[in-house]
């Protein structure tokens, strides 16, 4: 029965407005590694506003919708979640592995780093595919809250515990110590390690979110007012947070600033309002933003031979117009294509790969 009244976590593991932000989030991560940042005023500003800061909102969709399995400790959940993350993370490894080897030979390149390629890509996620250093650091934090949840401790103390994590990885990294610390390391290292320190509190944030009042109801009328609204906060955001200097030397950070903001963009999405689309654009939509793990495990590897392809284009003086633009489009395209290829094979170990 229609109520008028829209639950925000309402169906959130197929939620249309959680599936676009996933879509947006992972073609500006295959943008980025294509070396598209806008070509326009207009596209400036809109891919400023999802590369900036992608990933640590990519990390907080991760936990808010996971949130379950760090309460009340169950083997199963933990046996799911665990699999969810390590199968891919392994599987994609070898692909590459196996891939850049024969590439090596063919090419004459030297990319797969031999075996210690594949162990350090299998160790931190930051080698011959280095885009799963994230993955990895998702299976390293989600260890370490279903640890803390074996201990059967109460919810109350469960939250003192994510509190004091989310201040101390906070404080570890913007002082400086996480770089003093891990910045001298090797590059396989460095990065994942780095970058741990900067995920913690929003995987802390992510946990506790759907706990304090995420079943807060609104109109239709104002649902899409909100997700407006919202959108223009984290574009404020953008504009203004952007000019705070960050330290010399650090890994990357989005800044101390980027808790508000990847909230802020996960709940504009929550409100997203699908129910206003026809129902032929909705099931579109859903056919194009489906297997965006996939395309984020697969996307470095075809960046890689597309470029190639490109670089021996501009020989024969061919001209590409948005060269870069065109270049995110068609290698987005292909890992879509490549995806729904092993989608279609209904081979549950293959779809485990992408969806």
């Amino acid at each position: 029965m229609e109520t008028g009244k829209i639950e925000l976590n309402e169906s959130k593991k197929h939620n249309l407005g959680i599936e676009i932000l996933r879509f947006l989030l992972c073609f500006s991560v295959v943008a980025g590694h294509c070396g598209y940042r806008g070509s326009g005023k207009i596209t400036n500003i809109l891919m400023a506003g999802f590369q900036w800061q992608h990933v640590l909102t990519f990390c907080l969709l991760s936990f808010y919708l996971t949130s379950k399995y760090y309460f009340n400790f169950d083997w199963n959940n933990f046996k799911k979640r665990i699999f969810r993350l390590v199968y891919p993370m392994v599987v994609w490894a070898f692909i590459y592995w196996i891939i850049l080897i024969t590439s090596d030979y063919l090419f004459k390149w030297n990319s797969s780093k031999g075996i210690f390629g594949l162990v350090w890509q299998l160790l931190t996620g930051h080698s011959i595919n280095s885009a799963l250093w994230f993955q990895v650091v998702i299976l390293y934090l989600s260890v370490l809250f279903i640890i803390i949840s074996k201990t059967k401790i109460s919810k109350k103390l469960y939250y003192v515990i994510l509190s004091i994590l989310l201040a101390g990885g906070y404080l570890f990294q913007y002082t400086g110590w996480n770089y003093n610390l891990f910045g001298n390391l090797r590059y396989e290292l460095k990065y994942p390690l780095g970058r741990f320190s900067e995920m913690l509190p929003i995987a802390c944030v992510g946990i506790m979110l759907p706990h304090f009042k995420d079943d807060l109801k609104t109109s239709k009328t104002m649902r899409w007012f909100l997700f407006i609204i919202l959108l223009l906060l984290i574009y404020n955001f953008v504009y203004f947070l952007q000019k705070i200097k960050m330290p010399v030397n650090h890994f990357d950070y989005s800044g101390i600033h980027s808790l508000p903001v990847s909230i802020i963009r996960l709940y504009a999405f929550l409100l997203f309002p699908a129910f206003l689309l026809p129902n032929t654009l909705q099931q579109i939509l859903k056919i194009v933003t489906r297997y965006t793990m996939g395309i984020y495990c697969l996307h470095l590897l075809i960046v890689r031979y597309c470029g190639m392809i490109f670089d021996n284009i501009k020989k024969i003086n061919i001209d590409i117009p948005n060269e870069k633009l065109f270049f995110t489009i068609i290698t987005y395209m292909l890992c879509w294509l490549l995806c729904h290829a092993m989608y279609l094979t209904k081979n549950k170990y293959l779809k485990a790969l992408i969806v």
